[in-house]
């Protein structure tokens, strides 16, 4: 499976940063594609690679288009996170993250793997629970906390040699940072306010 970036959440939110009111021809994707993406983002918090093309898409659009899309986009996160569904979604996804290769091609349990995996996870718990939490709300809130701090960092006035950063502070920041750049002031700004409200309403 490929791996995903996320909504604010820096991953997300930067990834689907602009579209129309129809958000997902916009992308051209389905309304299920963006809760998977939003799920793999949400739980890793970074983006995917091989999905700079939805980017590019993104950035085509005018920036009203894009700042309405942001906040669109950001309604669907709040639903779906807010719902079995994603609870479901998120209890099945970590538990292949914190117990892998656990079936065999055929889909028989391998009793060795369990064992290791169940050692390595008493080893590791605190470590796993801060990365993975069991609560999908505790992840919500890490993801929008993340993006608040990365996106209110960023230099939007920065300049560009090319595709490098003419500071070469700004070009050893990491991938979300430059996402943020890359997405432009108004969006991120909406996105700020759409994930200040959210964290709030989770707190």
């Amino acid at each position: 499976m490929k791996k995903y970036i996320l909504i604010p959440v820096v991953a997300f939110i930067a990834l689907t940063a602009a579209v129309t009111a129809d958000i997902f021809s916009s992308l051209d994707i389905s309304r299920e594609q963006a809760k998977q993406r939003l799920l793999e983002s949400m739980g890793e918090g970074y983006i995917v690679s091989g999905e700079h093309d939805l980017v590019s898409k993104a950035k085509s659009l005018p920036v009203e288009m894009r700042v309405a899309g942001i906040r669109q986009l950001i309604k669907l996160a709040k639903e779906y996170t807010s719902g079995d569904e994603f609870a479901a979604d998120y209890k099945k996804w970590r538990n292949g993250k914190l117990n892998p290769g656990q079936k065999s091609r055929l889909g028989v349990p391998k009793l060795r793997r369990m064992l290791d995996n169940a050692v390595d996870r008493a080893l590791d718990s605190r470590e796993n629970e801060d990365r993975y939490p069991a609560d999908p709300n505790k992840l919500i809130k890490k993801r929008l906390e993340e993006f608040l701090e990365v996106s209110g960092s960023v230099d939007f006035d920065a300049k560009l040699s090319g595709s490098m950063f003419v500071n070469p502070e700004y070009e050893q920041k990491d991938d979300k940072w430059k996402m943020c750049y890359r997405v432009g002031k108004e969006t991120i700004a909406a996105a700020r306010e759409e994930a200040q409200v959210w964290l709030k309403e989770i707190n």
